[in-house]
């Protein structure tokens, strides 16, 4: 037996997880951060203090947050992921929203705390800075796209065919003297109806005038007409947008049809696409012509979007025609309209956030009474009830978050386990069940020990599995197929070894190591925790 050096051997699955209750008031001394209101081109700043009064360091894993629409909105910067002793740190959050609705988020922070982890709300309210459409606030799916309608329809000066021609051509779409195609990117010097002529340019209307028997006020909406090449416009015709994947009878420009499918080069495919949406939101699909192409036309709306010359001929039209097209100066709009024809609703998003995939909890030798906080936060969008909570071994408590909880999207609640610290669980869990309108999910969360080293203890030797030699760590009796980590005393690993060799009576890992710690041996899905300190 090599006296010497010193460890301990603990068979033990184990992952590192944080969850919490008690200490939070201590270590969060905010519950909510509530920013009243702001709007979309504001960069808000705020944040919150985290104290450590624990007896160790306290590190920071990761803040979890939910995202809206598909968007982080708020962005999380860190002083310090290390707060020692009696020390503090300020933790700043950034909102950069992009819908005028309000936000109610969680903020999870992962930490080495015994208690695991802590959580705050971040609430705001965000109105627009256009007040043209203040009225769409808080608003989603019919009710948006009726008010949008509702805004473009209202106080609309419907201009002649003559007048909206004179204005694309002399100003809208014309830049430096020169009109440009839009689907073949051809360009003439010309600013007149008489100089489109002359150099073979017409007015393309993106919903075919035919499908409406050229009527107005559609004919005549600059929002959905562009200069376009005489050919280029021919070979169009009124054929509908799509992407040609074979070879095509027409492709000037990046632009091409195949059959009866019409495909813009990329320069135009999001301009065209809002201008669909435009012209369908405000006059409806005529023929049902928009329906089949709204899923290629919503891509082309997203992957290409508003540049500043999409800005500026919205400007220059709403000065004109006293209305604008939404999906250029909120592109997001349309995040919450699913259709912008028929019945339009939310499709329900269930998904919810746990603080961690398995409750550890601290294993101390002579350890007491302890409690652990397991914290879940609704990231969908739709209202969901957690109940049924329950734990499989009876030595461990639900002290609060055992009742049914209704949580609307963005909300967070608690569950704090009881348990003796001194005993080893390894084979329990906590299920419960997530229901929403849609149905329910039953819910099985592992918990298990996690053996935290204490600086005091004095280490003893067992049996002869690993020893300290000079640069590094001998590790004996292995397949040659392990993993090995090191980890320090507070449980961050530092480094990592993958074997992939013959079976060895002892292996030499060169390494620095730190006086005490761990050493994990990974095999076949097991592991064996090896405690080691330097000798004195």
């Amino acid at each position: 037996m090599r006296t010497q050096n010193r460890f301990l051997i603990i068979p033990l699955i184990c992952i590192m997880i944080c969850s919490g209750y008690s200490a939070i008031s201590q270590v969060l001394k905010t519950q909510t951060i509530n920013r009243g209101v702001v709007n979309e081109l504001q960069m808000d700043s705020s944040g919150f203090w985290i104290y450590n009064i624990s007896n160790e360091d306290l590190e920071i894993y990761s803040v979890l947050t939910a995202p809206v629409y598909g968007d982080t909105v708020l962005s999380i910067h860190l002083t310090d992921s290390i707060i020692s002793i009696g020390d503090s740190s300020f933790i700043s959050v950034m909102f950069l929203p992009r819908h005028n609705i309000e936000h109610i988020l969680p903020l999870i922070l992962t930490t080495s705390h015994d208690e695991g982890a802590f959580a705050l709300d971040f609430e705001a309210q965000v109105q627009y800075s256009n007040v043209y459409y203040s009225s769409t606030q808080n608003l989603t799916e019919g009710n948006l796209r009726s008010t949008l309608n509702n805004i473009i329809s209202t106080n609309h000066s419907v201009l002649s065919y003559s007048v909206a021609r004179d204005n694309m051509y002399g100003t809208l779409d014309n830049h430096g003297g020169m009109v440009e195609c839009v689907y073949t990117g051809r360009s003439a010097s010309f600013n007149t109806r008489a100089g489109a002529v002359a150099n073979n340019i017409n007015c393309e209307h993106t919903f075919p005038q035919s499908k409406f028997n050229s009527a107005p006020p559609m004919k005549n909406d600059i929002h959905h007409l562009f200069p376009s090449d005489q050919s280029a416009n021919s070979s169009r015709s009124n054929h509908p947008f799509g992407v040609v994947t074979g070879t095509p009878n027409w492709s000037v420009g990046g632009s091409k049809r195949q059959g009866s499918l019409f495909e813009p080069r990329d320069d135009h495919k999001g301009d065209c696409a809002r201008a669909m949406l435009y012209f369908v939101l405000r006059y409806g699909d005529y023929s049902n012509f928009f329906a089949p192409q709204e899923s290629i036309l919503r891509d082309w709306h997203f992957n290409h979007p508003p540049d500043s010359l999409d800005l500026y001929r919205n400007n220059g039209i709403s000065a004109l025609q006293n209305n604008r097209n939404p999906f250029v100066d909120y592109p997001q709009f349309l995040d919450r309209i699913t259709s912008l024809v028929g019945p339009t609703s939310t499709s329900p998003d269930t998904d919810f956030i746990i603080s961690e995939d398995t409750i550890n909890l601290v294993h101390r030798s002579g350890g007491g009474q302890a409690m652990r906080r397991f914290i879940i936060a609704n990231s969908g969008n739709v209202p969901l009830l957690f109940s049924n909570m329950n734990i499989s071994n009876s030595g461990l408590n639900i002290l609060n978050g055992g009742s049914p909880k209704s949580l609307e999207p963005g909300e967070h609640f608690e569950v704090t386990i009881d348990y003796n610290s001194s005993n080893i669980y390894s084979q329990d869990s906590l299920t419960f069940l997530s229901t929403s309108s849609s149905g329910f999910s039953s819910v099985k969360i592992p918990i298990r020990s996690k053996t935290k080293l204490e600086l005091e203890e004095e280490p003893w030797t067992p049996e002869d599995m690993i020893t300290i030699i000079d640069g590094g760590i001998r590790v004996f009796a292995l397949s040659g197929k392990e993993k090995l980590e090191l980890v320090d005393t507070q449980g961050r690993i530092i480094a990592r070894k993958e074997l992939n060799q013959s079976p060895s009576s002892a292996i030499d890992w060169l390494i620095s190591v730190p006086k005490m710690g761990w050493l994990r041996i990974i095999r076949d899905g097991q592991t064996t925790i090896c405690k080691f300190a330097q000798p004195l």
